[in-house]
């Protein structure tokens, strides 16, 4: 039998140790039927890093749930002051607020009951998954939930662990290495939070950390407090709001065994991916399809996919990453807010840290650690009234009169093809864009922009738009044909102002959707063909 800190504890030296001296070879861990319980259980470990875990039940907040939320704030963001804070519901039900004189915390639900935020004091941000069960929506966040089926031996609880890692390294995905990493130690957290002083130093001691306890208190040296403290957003972290004495920082249990989650949430993620062999990748793809599913449907609830479009990103966006490129130092607030927002919406971390390659302050190394880290902890860009309270606002245009999140913005304008009365203006370039990367028209570099008289039909020439002849024919269907040049693409939109067709030269037509959204006609794309061959929007 294992030593039962093994089973709890399976990324220790001492857990790693024992699975060497059992000698299970690989071959017989990844086929035999003696281990199948460690293979469900190590994939088990996955998904439910992937999913998250149970936090409580969104109707019964305040009420029976009450507790439950104000202990995983307590616990898991050292908010002290939430035992004493009163809660109570927003907004039409919307929002949960706890408060306690100037502190809160706020989540909030979106309008479909699909997705919460969960903000604490203005600044740090999180996405919480949002489940319909039984009627009642239920809230997770990211953790591994403690094996409690007992009929499981001991030994296969630690086997799962390397097999969990396996199909990690095998997937290889950055996103799930973060999020795999994170929900171990959080689900590590809450055995900690338990155990005695003595075991405490001791897992301390297992990450390097100089560290003694004496009246109630940790005390640890500052460089290893700066390492694992600095990524904690509550102001309270700071060293400067410690009680620093001789080199060394007194910590309460509970802020000690907080900053070993950060550590175990290293250690596990800078030791992935592993060098898998190919044949153990196939040996285990049954399991590792699954991962893969449950990835694709998390990414689906919270990720903007497709391609980045710098095109669509809201004004004080634009301004911040200007600001980047002009060799100009942003505040913290605002350097959070584009890092957050770039992540959000599908950038990588090498494509945010080249963003802040034109800082005065520049480092690439500590530049990448902080971006990681955000990447990590899946934060959500800040909402428009948290960027206005920090003065990150710049630029607001009709549109942002209309939205409440920076993200929001961004959906809504990479889906806008054009504004009818910014085309021939503004949108111009954004329209021959479409027709150039979404319709493969390859002339659109040397074409000419023109609109009737009667402002219903815009034609996209090849060349000038002086040998435009208009032979319009008002037909019983208010279909509008245009007739000129041999390259040509014309939208007409129709009388009622609610839809409009895409004509193009080589015989394809297409339908585009009209709103009439801040005051201006907007074009988007729709997913419907109404002749040709080829299958566009």
């Amino acid at each position: 039998m294992p030593d039962p800190s093994h089973v709890t504890y399976p990324f220790t030296s001492g857990a790693a140790a024992y699975v060497r001296e059992l000698g299970v070879d690989i071959p017989d861990l990844l086929q035999k039927r003696a281990y199948a319980r460690a293979r469900a259980r190590g994939v088990e470990r996955v998904i439910q890093a992937i999913k998250g875990r149970y936090l409580f039940s969104w109707d019964n907040v305040p009420g029976n749930d009450s507790e439950r939320l104000l202990t995983y704030l307590m616990e898991y963001y050292s908010i002290n002051w939430a035992e004493i804070s009163e809660i109570r519901k927003l907004d039409g039900g919307k929002t949960i607020r706890i408060f306690e004189d100037e502190h809160s915390v706020e989540i909030v639900i979106d309008e479909k009951g699909e997705k919460a935020t969960l903000k604490i004091s203005d600044e740090e941000i999180h996405d919480l998954r949002v489940e319909k069960k039984n009627s009642k929506l239920h809230i997770y966040e990211g953790g591994i939930e403690k094996n409690v089926d007992t009929d499981i031996q001991a030994e296969l609880e630690v086997l799962s662990y390397p097999i969990a890692r396996m199909i990690v390294s095998c997937v290889n995905d950055n996103h799930l290495i973060r999020r795999y990493a994170l929900a171990e130690a959080k689900a590590v957290y809450e055995s900690l939070k338990t155990e005695p002083p003595d075991i405490l130093i001791t897992m301390g001691q297992e990450f390097g950390m100089h560290v003694a306890f004496s009246d109630k208190r940790f005390r640890i040296h500052f460089a290893d407090y700066i390492r694992y403290a600095h990524r904690m957003h509550d102001p309270g972290w700071k060293l400067v709001n410690r009680g620093l004495y001789q080199g060394w920082v007194s910590l309460s249990m509970r802020e000690f065994t907080r900053l070993l989650q950060e550590a175990i949430s290293d250690r596990i993620q800078h030791n992935l991916p592993l060098d898998i062999p190919s044949e153990i990748c196939d040996a285990l793809s049954k399991y590792i399809n699954e991962v893969k599913e449950s990835l694709e449907a998390r990414r689906d609830e919270f990720e903007i996919e497709g391609p980045v479009h710098p095109d669509a990103f809201p004004p004080c966006i634009r301004h911040a990453i200007a600001m980047l490129q002009g060799g100009i130092n942003l505040p913290h607030s605002a350097r959070f807010a584009v890092t957050s927002f770039l992540l959000n919406i599908g950038m990588d971390v090498d494509g945010v840290v080249r963003m802040f390659g034109g800082s005065p302050d520049f480092d690439e190394t500590r530049t990448r650690y902080q971006v990681e880290h955000i990447a990590g902890r899946e934060y959500t860009t800040p909402d428009c009234g948290t960027l206005k309270t920090y003065g990150n606002c710049f630029g607001a245009d009709n549109l942002c009169m209309k939205v409440s999140h920076p993200l929001n913005y961004y959906r809504i304008e990479k889906e806008r093809l054009f504004s009818w009365d910014n085309v021939p203006g503004n949108d111009s370039e954004r329209l021959l864009k479409y027709l150039k990367d979404g319709q493969s028209i390859d002339w659109t570099e040397r074409a000419k922009i023109c609109k009737s008289e009667d402002g219903k039909v815009i034609r996209i020439f090849e060349d000038e738009c002086s040998g435009w002849s208009l032979l319009a024919d008002i037909n019983a269907d208010n279909t509008i044909h245009i007739f000129n040049e041999e390259n040509s693409a014309e939208i007409m939109i129709d009388e009622m102002e609610r839809g409009a067709i895409l004509k193009i030269s080589d015989g394809i037509t297409h339908h585009l959707k009209v709103k009439k959204e801040y005051g201006r006609l907007n074009i988007y794309k729709r997913a419907m063909v109404a002749s040709g061959s080829r299958e566009r929007s």
